[in-house]
This record gives C-alpha cells, sequence and structure tokens, in this order.
C-alpha cells in the first residue's frame, strides 16, 4: 500500500511508511500538498453541473 500511495502522490516511500505509523488527518490543503488530491473545491460553484448537490 505504501508504494502506491508514494506512486501516486510523490512522496517517499519513507515518507508514507512514517505516516502510516500513527494516525494522521489532512486538512484540505495538506492532502493537495501531499499529493492526494489535485485541487480543493471551496465552494458548490466550482463544480459543474448540479454544483455538487444531489
Amino acid at each position: 500500500m505504501a508504494e502506491l500511495i508514494a506512486h501516486h502522490t510523490g512522496q517517499s516511500i519513507e515518507t508514507v511508511t512514517a505516516d502510516s505509523d500513527r494516525d494522521r488527518w489532512f486538512t484540505a490543503d495538506e492532502a493537495k500538498e501531499y499529493g492526494f488530491v489535485d485541487h480543493v473545491v471551496r465552494s458548490a460553484g466550482q463544480v459543474s453541473g448540479r454544483g455538487g448537490t444531489a
């Protein structure tokens, strides 16, 4: 799993392994910086279509 996360986030396997040794919660901006997400949606207006509503 660490190898997959490292591959997709650009983090080293060592970093991913160290970060996985304990509970770690990311804010949206931290998740973007780490490489988990490409961008952060700040409002429903930024989402095409129905604005992210079901």
